[in-house]
């Protein structure tokens, strides 16, 4: 039989030549698919994250609780989520000095024992003993080995009282008061001018709940800070940064400023935003921080939850004061005490500045404006006027600080007389006359607290920031077992840089935050990255000497006081006054902005590792897009040197066995200064496991949460739906899609000449294909096409255009050169 060949070498040669045109469009589509489909590292990956801790001071014949309710087994799924394991059985064994301890209640995830010996003991938790099998993980089934987690601890005949670190509110923050947001949401959706059409882009995003008249309307909002991160998504239209978004759950005094309640279910935080080059990164916060706000109480428009409707928010804000838990250092010689003394205090980090990005400097159609109307009698919306930046602050304003109880209050509760503690209050870093900034010492009901003014008036710059340092003096002959680390971060690997386009790397803007006095550092600035990316080989690390250079520096060394319980007590991963949090987030910035993901890693810093060693970290994004290198490095402790006076006021506070009034806890044991009211769990770390309970997806809690879509607006919306408002709304009100058009127009025209050009032309053929041809050829029809490339590898091209002409060459030869017949 005769065989069938393709003979032609000019069609095999248009066939070769077709695969690689269609090439990167399959590429293309294949990096598409792989966003959609997270890529995770370690799937079905088994870890137990946490240790024990001890609730009550570890004083011989004391009552003392091992609380394991926060040590986690935890398995990663193919979505790139970590899911907490509740249900799994589990044991406990404690040894000390004379061997093993007997426990009351080790059944619970929280036994207690009374020591008798001093000296040094472990504590053993152990999930899954005898291995568990067939365990159900959301779509995967595993099986589980047993998971340890161990805690060594020192039970002593005395004991300095640990310091308290949680802020105590005083009575009037705890009263609640009446709602100020509309409970209907009809008058929600009038305000934000939007007839009730569902995908509204032309609208306005943020609009005032009450009209604002002048600087005296600036509402203020105080809470506790669960969240907090750079937008992954923000409308190029009314931005020209993206968002520094903190999520705050609010002081009951000021929960009024949130959405109402639902059908008996609450809101639990609101949102305070700023643009991010509007608010300089020491100057945000982490979670765990609280925060005092004043800005405009506004709706975002933009944003219709499923539940409550269009949210309420602080945005944008023109004064923060961000109260951050932290060691404070005493000046050498402070009222004879010593050199080299560090207490646990709040340190407030003042910042207020008249602008606040785009959404209110140029008067842009989805900018910043008062309340829409509707007129009855031309039957359209009115919108409201444009509110302009520069915003005003010729005010004075004043806002709360809380501190930890008075150790002389802690002692008197439990029935021992000490003479009350010094307040150490300094007034630091101010931009103008440090007169501006005053603190008031108020007492009330036993709560002591700050009441800060920053009296802005007459003031003519147009930015200002102080820091407010107080604490309570509490001296301890080893600084509360405070150690120095260095930290840093190497590089980072890249698995999905967002650009699909062949060639093409993503144009990232990534920020990281540490709990040190810098906070947010910028690690990525727009430049063009892929894969493994070390900074140009210079490292960002934290230096206490001011050698490194700015665009490197993480701001000083860390400093965390020791987080075992002979010095605190408690969890110490609800206290970044001895745990280590970094955290990542960022976009890729294009015309619709593309969100990088996040990394939130919580963990004990190498307490017990030797000076000088470096713990090596990998963290993972939170959608599988990158992986974080960084390190942490023990440089040692931090020793006092206290005078007499010093030694004398420490030994005042030391708690000896029996002396003090025990306190009976959940479990039935009376331990001495337990463990206070646990915050809101921003960090799953920080959740208490309920045994028999549905398993907890990390990325339900505050830190974890992915940006919600904002569905009215630019960056939420299809093209499609895109295309059908605007034929909609052209019919109606075709000056306001035209004013429309031109802003949009106007932001092509701010990158032109610039990196971004490329980036902003691939959104062109979307717009082409959503516009009628008459506005496309009116607005844009003049913009060139998108650039056939700005790939640094253009010797790939070359390479590939060369191995194409090779193939092709011999395939002419061969089809070309003399053959035997074949019979």
């Amino acid at each position: 039989m005769r065989k069938t060949r393709l003979r032609n070498p000019l069609t095999l040669f248009v066939l070769l030549l077709l695969t690689i045109i269609l090439a990167p469009g399959a590429m293309m589509m294949d990096e598409e698919q792989e966003r959609e489909t997270p890529q995770c590292l370690d799937t079905n990956a088994v870890r137990v994250a946490g240790q024990p801790y001890l609730n009550g001071l570890p004083v011989i014949q004391e009552d003392l609780e091992i609380v394991g309710a926060r040590v986690m087994v935890t398995v990663q799924i193919p979505d790139c989520d970590t899911v907490t394991l509740q249900s799994l059985p589990f044991g406990w064994q404690v040894n000390g000095p004379s061997g093993p301890v007997t426990l009351t209640a080790s059944n619970t995830l929280r036994p207690h024992f009374r020591p008798t010996v001093p000296g040094a003991y472990e504590a053993q938790l152990t999930y899954c003993p005898q291995t568990c099998r067939n365990v159900k993980v959301e779509s995967i089934t595993l099986d589980i080995p047993p998971q340890l987690a161990l805690r060594n601890f020192i039970v002593v005949s005395e004991l300095p009282l640990p310091p308290d670190t949680e802020p105590e509110l005083n009575a009037l923050a705890l009263t609640a008061t009446t709602n100020s947001v509309d409970a209907d949401h009809d008058a929600r959706e009038r305000k934000c001018g939007n007839p009730g059409i569902d995908k509204e882009v032309f609208t306005p995003q943020m609009v005032p709940v009450r009209p604002w008249l002048n600087q005296s309307s600036y509402r203020l909002l105080e809470g506790t800070v669960i969240g907090s991160n750079i937008a992954g998504t923000d409308n190029e239209l009314n931005h020209t940064s993206h968002d520094a978004h903190i999520n705050v759950v609010p002081d009951p005094r000021f929960a009024n400023l949130k959405v109402p309640a639902e059908q008996g279910v609450e809101k639990e935080e609101m949102a305070v935003e700023w643009e991010s080059d509007s608010f300089p990164g020491p100057m945000r916060p982490l979670p765990g921080d609280r925060i005092s706000a004043y800005g405009f109480h506004a709706y975002d428009c933009h944003h219709n939850d499923d539940r409550f409707g269009i949210l309420a928010e602080i945005h944008p804000a023109v004064l923060t004061a961000v109260h951050r838990r932290r060691p404070i250092r005493l000046p050498d010689g402070w009222e004879g005490l010593g050199t080299n003394i560090y207490i646990p205090g709040i340190i407030t980090d003042v910042w207020a500045n008249k602008r606040a990005g785009e959404m209110s400097s140029n008067c842009s159609s989805t900018g910043l404006h008062q309340e829409a109307r509707f007129d009855s009698n031309q039957q359209r919306i009115i919108f409201g006027a444009c509110i302009r930046s520069p915003h005003p602050l010729d005010r004075k304003f004043t806002f709360n600080i809380y501190l930890p109880p008075n150790p002389q209050r802690r002692l008197a509760a439990a029935g021992v007389s000490a003479p009350p503690a010094q307040l150490y209050l300094s007034i630091e870093r101010a931009s103008d006359s440090a007169e501006r900034t005053k603190v008031q010492v108020v007492t009330a009901g036993g709560v002591t607290s700050l009441l800060a003014t920053v009296d802005l008036t007459g003031y003519s710059g147009e930015e200002y920031s102080a820091r407010i340092v107080a604490g309570w003096v509490q001296p301890s002959p080893d600084n509360w077992g405070l150690e120095r680390y260095k930290v840093g971060i190497t590089a980072i690997d890249i698995r999905d840089d967002h650009d699909p386009f062949p060639f093409d790397d993503g144009d990232w803007i990534l920020w990281a935050g540490i709990n040190n006095d810098k906070e947010w550092t910028r690690l990525l600035n727009g430049g063009d990255v892929t894969g493994f990316h070390t900074f140009g080989g210079r490292p960002f690390e934290t230096d206490d000497t001011g050698s490194l250079q700015a665009d490197r520096s993480l701001g000083p060394h860390l400093l965390l006081f020791h987080p075992h319980p002979v010095d605190f007590t408690g969890h110490a991963l609800q206290d970044l006054n001895r745990s280590f949090l970094i955290h990542t987030s960022g976009y890729d910035a294009e015309f619709w902005d593309d969100p990088t993901g996040m990394i939130n890693l919580l963990h004990l810093a190498p307490f017990n590792a030797p000076v000088g060693s470096r713990e090596s970290i990998l963290g993972f994004s939170d959608t599988g897009d990158y992986r974080l290198h960084y390190f942490s490095e023990r440089l040692g402790p931090v020793p006092p040197n206290l005078s007499d006076a010093g030694k004398a006021l420490a030994s005042v506070y030391t708690v000896r066995p029996r002396q003090a009034r025990c306190t009976r806890v959940s479990s039935r044991a009376c331990v001495l200064f337990p463990e206070g009211s646990v915050a809101t769990a921003w960090h799953p770390l920080q959740a208490e496991l309920r045994p028999g309970g549905p398993d907890l997806k990390w990325r339900n809690f505050p830190s974890f949460e992915p940006q919600e879509r904002e569905e009215r607006g630019l960056t939420g919306i299809s093209p499609s739906e895109l295309g059908n408002s605007l034929a909609r709304v052209r019919n109606a009100d075709p000056q306001r899609v035209e004013q429309f058009l031109v802003e949009m127009r106007e932001e092509f025209d701010r990158v032109r000449g610039t990196k971004m050009e490329g980036e902003f032309a691939k959104s062109l053929p979307v717009l082409k294909a959503s516009l009628p041809a008459d506005l496309w050829q009116r607005h844009f029809g003049d913009i060139a096409p998108p650039p056939a490339g700005r790939s640094r590898r253009w010797w790939l091209w070359v390479a590939i255009s060369a191995i194409v002409a090779l193939i092709a060459g011999a395939t002419f030869w061969f089809f070309r050169r003399p053959r035997a017949r074949i019979a």
